[in-house]
């Protein structure tokens, strides 16, 4: 999509993870900000994954076109394995 072409979003990262695979760099990390909803979840949540769902796939499939998947691991984690489960208000507890 569009941000894509906005240096600086998780779109276009996702653009330059895949240009530097593509030149043999062996480890990429993409890191994008925000996730630590207290009070606001359901609008931030969607705005999150609005911002990191079709850039994840894009990188993926990328990657995947490419020849580069099969020698690539990707994973997707977050600071302290919280789970997506609200407990009694809009805060995740640590689990």
């Amino acid at each position: 999509g569009p941000e894509v072409r906005r240096p600086g979003t998780f779109a276009s990262n996702c653009l330059l993870a895949r240009r530097l695979a593509e030149r043999g760099v062996r480890f990429i990390q993409l890191y994008h900000r925000g996730w630590d909803q207290h009070g606001n979840l359901p609008n931030d949540l969607t705005r999150q994954c609005r911002e990191t769902d079709q850039p994840s796939a894009a990188l993926v499939k990328d990657l995947k076109a490419r020849g580069l998947l099969d020698d690539t691991l990707v994973i997707w984690a977050t600071e302290f394995g919280r789970t997506p489960m609200l407990q009694g208000k809009l805060d995740p507890k640590n689990y």
